[in-house]
């Protein structure tokens, strides 16, 4: 049995998925793949992403359905594209899952949390998605986006799509920032 990090906030408080999982830590020569994919329209590396976020994806099943973490309207306007809906998009082609891209909505701008600690994070993402029931009822929603830092985001969207009926929700992403202080990590057995 293979062992799996959990924060110990995560183990005081589980959170509304399943499970998270990144290809990469958000380190070393990661950073400049993911930030030039994310602000420097560097779209062609959202495949190679996908191909290594692919071997994380949980068991194929029939009621599976990819939701990528949506931007809201302005923030999308200026960079011209989702970033996670490219990587969502990848992972369809490869797996054979269908991809919901329209499932969920950010329905509360989010400024830019970079800086921002941890609870400043949560409260920043609290509210910020709105998940279509009928795309999303009794559905194994796996939830994509590109790097999970404090797991705020993912939180609320995972919140929200288990509040309208996801089955369950998985996490992937392409990286994972992973606190400094290694104190924060308990063991748990997958």
């Amino acid at each position: 049995m293979a062992a799996a990090a959990q924060c110990g906030a995560c183990a005081d408080t589980p959170p509304p998925y399943r499970r998270a999982r990144a290809a990469f830590r958000y380190e070393g020569a990661v950073v400049p793949v993911l930030l030039g994919f994310k602000h420097a329209a560097r779209t062609h590396l959202a495949l190679l992403m996908a191909e290594q976020m692919l071997r994380l994806m949980p068991a194929t099943e029939a009621d599976q359905l990819l939701v990528p973490i949506p931007l809201d309207t302005r923030r999308l306007r200026q960079r011209g594209y989702n970033q996670a809906g490219l990587l969502a998009l990848a992972l369809a082609r490869l797996s054979g899952i269908p991809m919901a891209l329209s499932a969920m909505q950010r329905v509360k701008p989010t400024h830019s949390t970079a800086g921002l600690g941890r609870a400043a994070r949560f409260r920043a993402a609290k509210g910020a998605f709105r998940a279509d029931r009928t795309r999303v009822e009794g559905r194994r929603v796996v939830l994509v986006d590109d790097v999970m830092t404090t797991g705020a985001t993912v939180n609320s969207a995972a919140a929200i799509l288990v509040r309208s009926g996801a089955a369950s929700v998985d996490v992937v992403t392409f990286a994972r920032a992973l606190p400094t202080d290694r104190k924060e990590f308990i063991t748990a057995a997958e």
